[in-house]
Protein backbone atom coordinates (compact mmCIF):
# COMPACT_ATOMS: atom_id res chain seq x y z
CA UNK A 1 0.00 0.00 0.00
CA UNK A 2 1.30 3.47 -0.85
CA UNK A 3 0.32 6.84 0.45
CA UNK A 4 -0.57 9.30 -2.27
CA UNK A 5 0.25 12.90 -1.48
CA UNK A 6 -1.97 15.53 -3.03
CA UNK A 7 0.05 18.54 -4.06
CA UNK A 8 -1.82 21.81 -3.68
CA UNK A 9 -0.83 24.39 -6.24
CA UNK A 10 -0.27 27.57 -4.21
CA UNK A 11 -1.14 29.77 -7.17
CA UNK A 12 -4.40 27.90 -7.74
CA UNK A 13 -5.32 28.25 -4.08
CA UNK A 14 -4.59 31.97 -4.15
CA UNK A 15 -6.61 32.34 -7.37
CA UNK A 16 -9.55 30.50 -5.84
CA UNK A 17 -9.52 32.75 -2.79
CA UNK A 18 -9.25 35.85 -4.96
CA UNK A 19 -12.16 34.82 -7.17
CA UNK A 20 -14.32 33.97 -4.17
CA UNK A 21 -13.70 37.43 -2.72
CA UNK A 22 -15.04 38.99 -5.92
CA UNK A 23 -18.49 37.54 -5.25
CA UNK A 24 -20.61 38.27 -2.22
CA UNK A 25 -23.43 35.73 -2.21
CA UNK A 26 -25.06 37.51 0.72
CA UNK A 27 -25.78 40.63 -1.34
CA UNK A 28 -28.83 40.82 -3.58
CA UNK A 29 -28.31 41.09 -7.32
CA UNK A 30 -31.97 42.02 -7.70
CA UNK A 31 -34.29 44.13 -5.56
CA UNK A 32 -38.07 44.44 -5.51
CA UNK A 33 -39.12 47.70 -3.95
CA UNK A 34 -42.46 47.72 -2.09
CA UNK A 35 -44.96 50.00 -3.84
CA UNK A 36 -45.93 52.35 -1.01
CA UNK A 37 -47.04 51.63 2.53
CA UNK A 38 -47.85 47.96 2.96
CA UNK A 39 -47.49 45.16 5.47
CA UNK A 40 -46.73 42.52 2.87
CA UNK A 41 -43.45 41.67 1.17
CA UNK A 42 -43.37 41.43 -2.65
CA UNK A 43 -45.16 38.51 -4.30
CA UNK A 44 -43.89 36.89 -7.50
CA UNK A 45 -46.14 34.88 -9.82
CA UNK A 46 -44.64 32.36 -12.25
CA UNK A 47 -46.91 31.39 -15.15
CA UNK A 48 -46.24 28.90 -17.93
CA UNK A 49 -48.24 27.29 -20.70
CA UNK A 50 -46.30 24.00 -20.66
CA UNK A 51 -43.79 22.00 -18.65
CA UNK A 52 -40.04 21.81 -19.05
CA UNK A 53 -39.43 25.56 -18.84
CA UNK A 54 -37.33 25.37 -15.66
CA UNK A 55 -39.91 27.07 -13.45
CA UNK A 56 -39.03 25.24 -10.22
CA UNK A 57 -35.33 25.90 -10.71
CA UNK A 58 -36.18 29.52 -11.42
CA UNK A 59 -37.82 29.76 -7.98
CA UNK A 60 -34.42 28.96 -6.45
CA UNK A 61 -32.68 31.34 -8.86
CA UNK A 62 -34.95 34.20 -7.77
CA UNK A 63 -34.37 33.37 -4.11
CA UNK A 64 -30.61 33.59 -4.73
CA UNK A 65 -30.80 36.81 -6.73
CA UNK A 66 -32.96 38.46 -4.05
CA UNK A 67 -30.70 37.14 -1.25
CA UNK A 68 -33.69 36.06 0.85
CA UNK A 69 -35.22 32.90 2.26
CA UNK A 70 -38.40 33.00 0.23
CA UNK A 71 -41.69 31.16 0.63
CA UNK A 72 -42.13 29.00 -2.47
CA UNK A 73 -45.71 27.90 -3.17
CA UNK A 74 -46.46 25.30 -5.83
CA UNK A 75 -50.02 25.56 -7.10
CA UNK A 76 -50.89 22.29 -8.84
CA UNK A 77 -48.60 20.10 -10.91
CA UNK A 78 -46.04 17.73 -9.44
CA UNK A 79 -44.13 18.93 -6.42
CA UNK A 80 -40.43 19.51 -7.14
CA UNK A 81 -37.99 17.35 -5.16
CA UNK A 82 -35.67 20.33 -4.77
CA UNK A 83 -38.07 21.77 -2.18
CA UNK A 84 -38.44 18.64 -0.05
CA UNK A 85 -36.31 19.79 2.90
CA UNK A 86 -37.90 23.21 3.29
CA UNK A 87 -40.16 23.87 6.28
CA UNK A 88 -43.80 25.01 5.97
CA UNK A 89 -42.77 28.64 6.30
CA UNK A 90 -40.62 28.27 3.17
CA UNK A 91 -42.56 25.81 1.02
CA UNK A 92 -46.19 24.87 0.47
CA UNK A 93 -47.67 22.56 -2.13
CA UNK A 94 -51.31 22.38 -3.21
CA UNK A 95 -52.13 19.43 -5.44
CA UNK A 96 -54.16 19.70 -8.65
CA UNK A 97 -56.69 17.40 -7.00
CA UNK A 98 -57.08 19.71 -4.01
CA UNK A 99 -60.37 21.58 -4.00
CA UNK A 100 -59.87 25.34 -3.88
CA UNK A 101 -56.11 25.07 -4.34
CA UNK A 102 -55.73 28.63 -5.63
CA UNK A 103 -57.52 30.19 -2.66
CA UNK A 104 -55.56 28.04 -0.23
CA UNK A 105 -52.29 29.02 -1.90
CA UNK A 106 -53.12 32.72 -1.61
CA UNK A 107 -54.16 32.26 2.03
CA UNK A 108 -50.80 30.60 2.69
CA UNK A 109 -49.08 33.54 1.08
CA UNK A 110 -50.97 36.10 3.20
CA UNK A 111 -50.30 34.05 6.34
CA UNK A 112 -46.58 34.61 5.72
CA UNK A 113 -46.79 38.27 4.74
CA UNK A 114 -43.31 39.12 5.97
CA UNK A 115 -41.57 36.84 3.45
CA UNK A 116 -41.11 37.39 -0.25
CA UNK A 117 -43.28 34.71 -1.83
CA UNK A 118 -42.87 32.97 -5.18
CA UNK A 119 -45.98 31.21 -6.50
CA UNK A 120 -45.47 28.68 -9.30
CA UNK A 121 -48.73 27.89 -11.10
CA UNK A 122 -49.37 24.72 -13.08
CA UNK A 123 -49.85 25.16 -16.87
CA UNK A 124 -53.65 24.78 -16.71
CA UNK A 125 -53.82 27.98 -14.63
CA UNK A 126 -51.64 30.19 -16.83
CA UNK A 127 -54.61 32.17 -18.19
CA UNK A 128 -55.87 32.79 -14.66
CA UNK A 129 -52.64 34.19 -13.24
CA UNK A 130 -53.23 37.72 -14.56
CA UNK A 131 -56.66 37.84 -12.92
CA UNK A 132 -55.31 36.38 -9.67
CA UNK A 133 -52.44 38.88 -9.57
CA UNK A 134 -54.79 41.79 -10.27
CA UNK A 135 -57.13 40.59 -7.52
CA UNK A 136 -54.25 40.48 -5.07
CA UNK A 137 -53.38 44.09 -5.79
CA UNK A 138 -57.04 45.03 -5.34
CA UNK A 139 -57.42 43.11 -2.06
CA UNK A 140 -54.08 44.08 -0.51
CA UNK A 141 -53.54 47.81 -0.95
CA UNK A 142 -50.01 48.70 -1.93
CA UNK A 143 -48.95 45.11 -2.62
CA UNK A 144 -46.00 44.65 -4.96
CA UNK A 145 -46.86 41.94 -7.49
CA UNK A 146 -44.40 40.79 -10.14
CA UNK A 147 -45.26 38.39 -12.98
CA UNK A 148 -42.85 36.20 -14.91
CA UNK A 149 -44.19 34.30 -17.91
CA UNK A 150 -41.87 31.39 -18.71
CA UNK A 151 -42.17 30.58 -22.38
CA UNK A 152 -40.82 27.61 -24.29
CA UNK A 153 -37.81 28.09 -26.54
CA UNK A 154 -39.83 29.03 -29.63
CA UNK A 155 -43.01 30.25 -27.96
CA UNK A 156 -44.33 33.80 -28.13
CA UNK A 157 -46.81 35.09 -25.59
CA UNK A 158 -47.14 38.81 -26.23
CA UNK A 159 -50.89 38.65 -25.54
CA UNK A 160 -50.15 37.63 -21.94
CA UNK A 161 -48.15 40.79 -21.32
CA UNK A 162 -50.82 42.90 -23.03
CA UNK A 163 -53.56 41.49 -20.78
CA UNK A 164 -51.43 42.05 -17.69
CA UNK A 165 -50.79 45.68 -18.60
CA UNK A 166 -54.51 46.18 -19.19
CA UNK A 167 -55.11 45.01 -15.60
CA UNK A 168 -52.64 47.55 -14.24
CA UNK A 169 -49.84 45.03 -13.70
CA UNK A 170 -46.72 46.81 -14.88
CA UNK A 171 -43.99 44.49 -13.61
CA UNK A 172 -44.38 41.74 -16.20
CA UNK A 173 -41.42 39.90 -17.69
CA UNK A 174 -41.58 37.51 -20.62
CA UNK A 175 -38.76 34.99 -20.31
CA UNK A 176 -37.61 31.98 -22.31
CA UNK A 177 -36.18 28.76 -20.92
CA UNK A 178 -32.40 28.82 -20.61
CA UNK A 179 -30.13 27.89 -23.48
CA UNK A 180 -26.36 27.99 -23.61
CA UNK A 181 -26.03 28.30 -27.37
CA UNK A 182 -26.12 31.93 -28.59
CA UNK A 183 -27.42 30.84 -32.01
CA UNK A 184 -30.57 29.48 -30.34
CA UNK A 185 -31.44 32.84 -28.79
CA UNK A 186 -33.72 35.46 -30.29
CA UNK A 187 -32.50 39.04 -30.17
CA UNK A 188 -34.43 41.19 -27.70
CA UNK A 189 -35.72 38.23 -25.68
CA UNK A 190 -34.98 37.58 -22.01
CA UNK A 191 -33.57 34.13 -21.28
CA UNK A 192 -33.40 32.50 -17.88
CA UNK A 193 -29.79 32.12 -16.71
CA UNK A 194 -27.99 28.97 -17.84
CA UNK A 195 -26.64 26.79 -15.02
CA UNK A 196 -24.17 23.96 -15.58
CA UNK A 197 -25.34 20.48 -14.48
CA UNK A 198 -22.58 20.50 -11.83
CA UNK A 199 -24.54 23.29 -10.14
CA UNK A 200 -28.06 22.38 -11.22
CA UNK A 201 -28.05 18.68 -10.33
CA UNK A 202 -27.23 19.03 -6.59
CA UNK A 203 -30.08 21.52 -6.23
CA UNK A 204 -32.51 18.74 -7.10
CA UNK A 205 -30.68 15.60 -5.94
CA UNK A 206 -29.60 17.05 -2.58
CA UNK A 207 -32.26 19.75 -2.16
CA UNK A 208 -29.59 22.45 -1.99
CA UNK A 209 -30.25 26.13 -2.39
CA UNK A 210 -28.51 27.74 -5.34
CA UNK A 211 -26.21 29.53 -2.92
CA UNK A 212 -25.15 26.25 -1.30
CA UNK A 213 -24.74 24.53 -4.66
CA UNK A 214 -22.47 27.32 -5.88
CA UNK A 215 -20.39 27.05 -2.73
CA UNK A 216 -20.13 23.28 -3.14
CA UNK A 217 -19.04 23.49 -6.78
CA UNK A 218 -15.26 23.08 -7.08
CA UNK A 219 -14.95 24.17 -10.70
CA UNK A 220 -13.72 27.75 -10.77
CA UNK A 221 -14.80 28.32 -14.37
CA UNK A 222 -18.17 26.61 -13.89
CA UNK A 223 -18.92 28.65 -10.79
CA UNK A 224 -17.69 31.92 -12.30
CA UNK A 225 -19.69 31.43 -15.50
CA UNK A 226 -22.85 30.73 -13.49
CA UNK A 227 -22.43 33.84 -11.40
CA UNK A 228 -21.87 35.96 -14.50
CA UNK A 229 -25.02 34.52 -16.10
CA UNK A 230 -27.02 35.19 -12.94
CA UNK A 231 -25.74 38.76 -12.65
CA UNK A 232 -26.44 39.43 -16.34
CA UNK A 233 -30.02 38.16 -15.98
CA UNK A 234 -30.61 40.33 -12.92
CA UNK A 235 -29.21 43.33 -14.79
CA UNK A 236 -31.51 42.67 -17.75
CA UNK A 237 -34.54 42.54 -15.45
CA UNK A 238 -33.49 45.75 -13.69
CA UNK A 239 -33.01 47.52 -17.03
CA UNK A 240 -36.43 46.31 -18.21
CA UNK A 241 -38.01 47.86 -15.14
CA UNK A 242 -36.37 51.23 -15.67
CA UNK A 243 -38.81 53.99 -16.72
Amino acid sequence: MTNELVTVDAATLALRQDLERQWDDETAFLTLDPSGKTHIAPTIFLAKRGGGTGASTFCLVLEYLLAVEALIIEVGGNSCAAFRDRGPDRHRYFSSREQGRVGKALDARLDNAGRIAILEFEPSLFKDTVKIAASMKAIVAGATVVLFYLAGRHETASSYRHKALEKGLHQVFMCHQPTRAPDQRTAGSIYLPWLDPDILDPMHAEALSLQDSLRKCSGLWTKGEARLNLAAFANTISESRAP
